[in-house]
């Protein structure tokens, strides 16, 4: 499962999070496979992850910046080009293998950093965020 949200000044900077379990970890690497074959076909992050409902955020997979990657409010592009791919699909490779931890990514506008994680931010925690919390607690 991925879940995914964009929250300002978590841990100090403006952060699409990504949270993955370990069979989000493998819809990632999926993603980034088919980008790679596929280059001109952006990918719809958001459409395979559970958006918070109160810090909602639209995030696409995309081999190259379009203009369609210019900034549009709550809207990410994340660039993987093809000399990055093999570099980005190692670190998100990593993540498998860890019972807790996160990568950051830059993003086509550097309005905010992508975070992607696993074993830090459960169901629990996301319930809490869309429910009880209007900010994350760092």
């Amino acid at each position: 499962m991925l879940r995914l949200g964009f929250f300002a000044d978590f841990k100090g900077l403006d952060a699409v999070l990504l949270a993955a379990d370990p069979e989000g970890i493998e819809a990632l690497l999926s993603a980034l496979s088919q980008v790679a074959t596929f280059p001109s076909e952006p990918i719809s992050i958001h459409d395979m992850a559970c958006v918070s409902a109160r810090h909602p955020v639209r995030l696409f997979l995309r081999a190259t910046p379009a203009a369609s990657s210019l900034a549009v409010h709550n809207t990410y592009h994340w660039i993987v080009r093809e000399d990055d791919a093999q570099a980005t699909t190692s670190m998100i490779n990593q993540l498998r293998y860890t019972p807790a931890g996160h990568q950051y990514f830059d993003l086509a506008t550097q309005d905010a950093t992508l975070m992607v994680s696993v074993g830090e931010y459960d169901a629990a925690w996301w319930h809490w965020i869309d429910h009880f919390r209007t900010t994350p607690a760092d």
